[in-house]
């Protein structure tokens, strides 16, 4: 597991030196994460130094015919010994202290990846979401205006304008067609849509009538009536 060294590294190594640097349960008194790992490693030359000159006061002892130099290599043997007792408790508790930065470090990179992933998944919902609207819609797309007059019934029945409404429309329809129209009969048409605006209609061609012309008929200018309450006048016939 990659471990940060110094107090310098950046983003993740960076967060673990300083919760290393601000616990003392993890320093060990050495103050920071790269003085723990500096200790650590003089700890284990001293204690290899210590388990060479250990073992080669040992194997001197052994040999050794001289009873008073044997006793006195026995005793630095024992000293030797004592010492890598020592060193060997602390390198002990430095490698426990290091296991546990590597747990947490364990643990902080965890929870990166899982932020990370978090944020990943949410964009990819987001995306999936406008996916299924964005189907959804080319599916089912709103109704266009020509779709919704198609639709419409076409309904056979008279226009009556109003004395405004001949006037306006007297260009459009000629003089003896608007005056029909202003009858209290009117003229036929087919009604093809009625929106807010108001009745958009096809004239019938009748004698007063001659074109077919398509118009618009708003509330002030007159009335679509359904033929059933209208009795045409023998002229509109």
């Amino acid at each position: 597991m990659k471990l940060a060294a110094t107090d310098s590294r950046k983003g993740l190594d960076a967060q673990l030196c300083a919760q290393v640097r601000d616990d003392t349960t993890l320093h060990r008194g050495r103050e920071s994460l790269e003085g723990l790992t500096a200790e650590l490693g003089k700890l284990r030359k001293v204690f290899y130094q210590l388990k060479d000159q250990e073992y080669e006061t040992h194997l001197a002892s052994v040999g050794e015919a001289d009873e008073v130099k044997r006793t006195e290599l026995e005793a630095e043997h024992a000293r030797y010994k004592a010492q890598l007792e020592v060193v060997d408790g602390k390198l002990t508790e430095y490698r426990t202290a290091l296991l546990r930065v590597a747990q947490l470090d364990k643990f902080l990179r965890t929870r990166r990846r899982y932020r990370n992933a978090s944020w990943t998944v949410l964009a990819l919902s987001v995306l999936a979401a406008l996916g299924f609207v964005t189907f959804a819609w080319a599916a089912n797309p709103p109704a266009k205006a020509d779709d919704v007059v198609v639709g419409q019934r076409l309904v056979a029945a008279h226009l009556i304008l109003t004395a405004p409404g001949r006037t306006a429309l007297e260009q459009r329809l000629g003089e003896d067609c608007a005056a029909a129209a202003a009858s209290t009969s009117g003229v036929p048409v087919v009604a093809m849509s009625s929106s807010d605006a108001g009745i958009e209609v096809v004239l019938v061609p009748t004698a007063q009538c001659p074109q077919p012309r398509r118009l618009l008929v708003l509330p002030k200018d007159g009335e679509v009536i359904d033929d059933r309450s209208v009795v045409p006048s023998p002229s509109a016939r």
